[in-house]
């Protein structure tokens, strides 16, 4: 968070956006509360964050996958569609450009023709859409239950997909069960609103 949320924020600055912005951070500390009021202090719209404690340390695999296990509570407390992407990815253009063709959509992945041969290769972790309407949320609550049934801390590196493969498990069962929720692939809506720096 204090390494790479100055660069989301200055990010969005630089594109114009008047998009609120949260973070959830694992170990939160004193030192955060001075970013998140001085990033709150420099951007256009609200800057907001939840906090847990860090009960896995270096723990890559938890990290990749909690934006995952806390969107249904994120998204359920902000009462706001949800576009979630990786701290350290930085923005294509600014996000309300792209969010009224996804509001349409419960939810919404970046997938790719060969998705089905391993699940590193179906949905990305670095751009999901989440809307908060019946359908999103039941997919978040979907992916929050995949990640608390599924995970098991400190098995990294023979754990390092288990956040990609959370979102393809998730999608599989929405597009077998629940055919209602209306998914947007996320390749077909001018492309991905983030990238990796």
């Amino acid at each position: 968070f204090k390494a790479f949320a100055p660069d989301v924020i200055a990010d969005l600055r630089r594109k114009e956006s008047n998009i609120d912005a949260h973070f959830h951070v694992v170990g939160w500390d004193d030192e955060c509360g001075g970013v998140l009021r001085a990033l709150a202090a420099g951007h256009r719209a609200s800057v907001s964050a939840t906090a847990e404690p860090c009960r896995y340390p270096r723990d890559r695999t938890y990290f990749a996958t909690v934006r995952f296990l806390r969107a249904n509570a994120v998204l359920r407390r902000l009462r706001r569609p949800l576009y979630i992407t990786d701290i350290d990815n930085r923005f294509l253009v600014a996000p309300e450009r792209r969010l009224p063709r996804l509001v349409a959509f419960d939810a919404g992945f970046r997938l790719v023709p060969s998705a089905n041969l391993f699940p590193w290769w179906g949905p990305a972790g670095g751009n999901v859409f989440l809307n908060h309407t019946a359908g999103g949320m039941r997919v978040a609550e979907l992916l929050e239950h995949y990640v608390r049934v599924y995970f098991g801390p400190n098995q990294y590196p023979r754990s390092w997909w288990f956040d990609q493969l959370s979102l393809n498990e998730t999608l599989a069962y929405v597009q077998e069960r629940l055919p209602a929720i209306r998914i947007a692939n996320l390749s077909d809506i001018d492309h991905d609103l983030s990238e990796a720096r």
